[in-house]
């Protein structure tokens, strides 16, 4: 039976750093919707209608028919353009309150490249506080004259594998307990 406890245990900064790229993707975009009372929000437009315009005309006894292309100012609709953790760039035009055009970019990247933008200057200026920190650590103990400690030196072990096991060579068993916790 596999251990999974572990895999999640060694894994769990990729886990978060998904999660977290999941969380602050944005959206954006427009609603469109039938603008039934003031409270509803966005921008209002009307959805064209074809007219029959009928001038009689009496004197000849007969009649001018125009079609012409107009608001239906019955229905309200409303443009709602939104934009969360993102940019939302819309142009919106009318003519004669109707919607002739509409263009938009949403840029649902903008959020999630900001913050990492963000992440990596605070990265970065931490990184030079701490390099500075050292360098006048290191400054301040030449000053006083005292040499830096040398590491200790790096532990030796020779084993020997057998028949009956593995045994220790070097150091001896009694000096490997003080060089060694």
């Amino acid at each position: 039976m596999r251990n999974y406890a572990n895999l999640f245990n060694a894994g769990w900064p990729a886990v978060a750093l998904a999660a977290g790229a999941f969380w602050v993707a944005g959206c954006a975009g427009a609603h469109f919707k039938e603008a039934s009372s003031p409270s509803v929000n966005g921008i209002r437009y009307y959805r064209p209608a074809t007219y029959i315009l009928i001038k009689p005309d009496y004197t000849k006894n007969t009649a001018n028919i125009t079609l012409w292309n107009g608001p239906d100012t019955s229905v309200p609709y409303a443009i709602d353009p939104y934009a969360y953790l993102a940019t939302n760039s819309t142009d919106i035009e009318f003519d004669g309150g109707m919607l002739s055009k509409l263009t938009s970019n949403p840029d649902s990247t903008k959020f999630a490249t900001d913050a990492i933008q963000a992440a990596v200057a605070l990265g970065q200026e931490v990184l030079t506080t701490a390099a500075n920190v050292a360098a006048k650590a290191a400054l301040a103990q030449k000053s006083t004259g005292q040499a830096p400690a040398a590491p200790p030196p790096a532990p030796v072990f020779l084993f020997v594998a057998s028949s009956s096991g593995f045994h220790q060579l070097y150091p001896p068993s009694g000096a490997a307990s003080s060089r060694c916790p």
